[in-house]
């Protein structure tokens, strides 16, 4: 019992010196860290979703097999214990690498899976499977989304069409041209007749890159990217009816911010009334030093706050790769809540604000401060409490070792 207690005294003491990290709340619900893969080699470019019975079904790129890339999946039970085969089950068989897995509930335990897949080593294509509350495959095979011939695929993103199945949507890249590709794959892994050859969200001559998605209401997804249909990159989104299969904002979609400069990393949720909130990273200050801004879109794609979107975060220094989650309060939207990198001390720490769905939109004043420790803290990721907050989870280099650990903090 001694030893015990000595050794959460000692835990304890380390968590104190790594970081000054409050948990708002409760604690740590399982008694120890649960492996999920414990296999040489590295795991990376981690992705989550919900099993629907209080645990999650982790995807991730394993490098077990060296020079060769694939995805594996483990499901953790409510009680933190591996439900399937140690140390993963693997999504894919096919030859050379499969990378970027996403990763969304079909909403009977199990999940759908997306990736970019190098099995024609020129060609990179999208390829998604669903796989079974059990762990196995539940369709017949791995889905190409679609036929491209002398296009490559690239930074698939996903979310469920709240019917079992999922909406996927990607950056596609030919000699001369780039675009904005979107699927639509139902619960048995066949592809709606409207959506056969996949719906162009975006095309033209000039880069689009990092699309992101959401589904905006029960029959439409809107999806936003970083676009340079201008000199500089600028914030565009677009709606697609799901069951229609149609873009409904013409060819380019609709922009969200023009200014000057770069606009780049959107990030999308839905505002809960068939719009979205955007957030992205803005470099229409100082070109070295960029803000956050965001903008809320109507369901006709208008821009329901400031042109050019609302500054949420313009401090001194860097603030970069922003995050945002829908601010639940008892399964309502009421607006979002917004987090991101920020070196206004020079070091990397994670600041967060809750927007409003209305104008002005910033709903609580200044953002406040997550994370801030000596050394840096990145790669901030959330998930809603839907009681109006939500949980921060961040990467952090531990002063000892010199390696990065997580840690993570509630948001009221």
């Amino acid at each position: 019992m001694r030893r015990l207690a000595l050794i959460s005294i000692l835990a304890f003491f380390t968590l104190l010196v790594s970081s000054q990290i409050v948990f708002a709340e409760g604690g740590i619900a399982w008694p120890v860290s649960t492996p999920v893969c414990t296999k040489s080699g590295d795991q990376l470019n981690i992705r989550m979703a919900p099993d629907g019975s209080g645990g999650a079904i982790i995807v991730w790129e394993d490098y077990r097999i060296a020079g060769n890339c694939n995805i594996y999946a483990q499901r953790i039970g409510s009680s933190g214990n591996p439900v399937w085969d140690s140390d993963g089950v693997i999504v894919s068989t096919a030859p050379n690498s499969q990378i970027k897995p996403v990763i969304v509930s079909d909403g009977s335990g199990g999940a759908i899976i997306a990736w970019e897949d190098y099995r024609d080593p020129t060609y990179p294509a999208i390829f998604a499977i669903r796989i079974s509350s059990s762990g196995v495959t539940a369709w017949a095979g791995e889905v190409k989304l679609r036929d491209a011939p002398g296009y490559g695929q690239y930074s698939p993103e996903i979310v469920s069409d709240g019917q079992g199945g999922a909406v996927v949507v990607w950056e596609e890249k030919g000699t001369t041209d780039y675009s904005i590709y979107a699927q639509s794959v139902k619960g048995d892994g066949s592809i709606p007749t409207p959506w056969t050859l996949g719906v162009a969200i975006s095309t033209g001559t000039l880069a689009k890159e990092n699309p992101k998605i959401t589904r905006s209401d029960s029959d439409n997804v809107i999806v936003t990217w970083q676009d340079k249909q201008m000199m500089d990159y600028d914030i565009y989104a677009q709606r697609v009816s799901i069951s229609g299969g149609t873009a409904k904002w013409g060819t380019y979609g609709k922009p969200v911010s023009q200014a000057n400069d770069n606009q780049i990393e959107p990030e999308i949720v839905s505002d809960g009334s068939g719009g979205a909130i955007i957030t992205w990273e803005d470099y229409q200050g100082p070109a070295t030093a960029p803000d956050i801004y965001a903008q809320r879109i109507s369901y006709d794609g208008q821009p329901v706050w400031m042109t050019n979107g609302t500054p949420i975060c313009k401090a001194d220094g860097i603030q970069e790769n922003p995050v945002i989650m829908n601010d639940l309060l008892s399964g309502a939207t009421i607006g979002a809540i917004i987090a991101w990198e920020d070196r206004r001390n020079r070091d990397s720490d994670i600041y967060a604000v809750k927007v409003g769905t209305d104008t002005p939109s910033l709903q609580s004043g200044d953002e406040k401060l997550m994370a801030g420790w000596i050394g840096d803290q990145v790669a901030p990721r959330m998930v809603s409490d839907n009681q109006g907050g939500g949980v921060i989870a961040w990467k952090e280099k531990d002063l000892f070792t010199d390696s990065y650990k997580i840690f993570a903090s509630k948001r009221n």
